[in-house]
């Protein structure tokens, strides 16, 4: 009877230790389960690839020919619709424009002068009409398309004025020459991208008066050299 016991609490033992092995084979596989594996870490910390950031939206840009600086626009005054009249009839390629007041005429002509047009043609104030002679060295779409061109390759929609003013003056220092020797037309400026100092100077204003930013071209002596600048008023 003894060895009987002694045989059942054997059994007895073996089945507990079988029990509390699998028992802890079962914790011990739960716990594998729970921690990551190294492939699923590397999954989790893989970074996405790296992009550029978006570029801006550039602007979408046309001439305005009738715009002026600020001190042309005082001059005009009154004058302003013959000032337009005279613009049309010159990139149109008309040889003769009436005007309803001599003085108002001749003040556009003067104002005229200043524009990038003048370059395709001298006008003259005579018999009630603008007299215009063409040069031959141009025309207003060829212009309008170099500075249509030029705006939009450096200018963008969301700029502020002093983006504006910064981006069109690195603009004019990076990709234009200057050059010594006579001053040129603004028109050959432009669509040469070349020109002294005092045409630069011309040109950037022109460009700041096109983007909306109130400026004049002033100049000045520094020692014994004439210098040109441009004077603009940002908001």
């Amino acid at each position: 009877m003894n060895r009987t016991i002694m045989i059942c609490l054997a059994v007895l033992l073996v089945a507990l230790g079988l029990t509390a092995c699998t028992q802890a084979v079962s914790k011990a596989a739960a716990e594998q389960s729970a921690v990551p594996s190294a492939a699923d870490s590397t999954e989790q910390n893989v970074l996405p690839e790296s992009t550029e950031p978006p570029a801006p939206e550039m602007i979408d840009f046309e001439v305005n020919r009738y715009a002026v600086t600020a001190g042309a626009a005082a001059y005009l005054g009154g004058a302003e619709e013959q000032y337009k009249a005279l613009v049309d009839a010159v990139c149109s390629k008309k040889e003769t424009e009436p005007y309803t007041d001599e003085d108002a005429a001749k003040r556009a002509v003067e104002v005229f002068a200043e524009t990038p047009y003048s370059a395709l043609a001298e006008v003259a104030v005579k018999d009630g009409a603008f007299q215009i002679t063409y040069t031959g060295s141009g025309d207003a779409d060829t212009f309008d398309a170099a500075v249509k061109a030029l705006v939009e390759s450096c200018v963008y929609k969301d700029a502020n004025e002093a983006e504006k003013a910064l981006i069109l003056y690195r603009t004019i220092a990076s990709e234009f020459a200057q050059e010594g020797g006579e001053n040129g037309s603004l028109y050959k400026t432009v669509t040469e991208q070349k020109g002294s100092a005092e045409d630069l100077a011309n040109t950037l204003t022109y460009l700041f008066v096109q983007n909306g930013i109130s400026a004049d071209r002033v100049s000045g002596m520094v020692g014994e050299s004439e210098r040109s600048w441009t004077a603009a008023e940002l908001s």
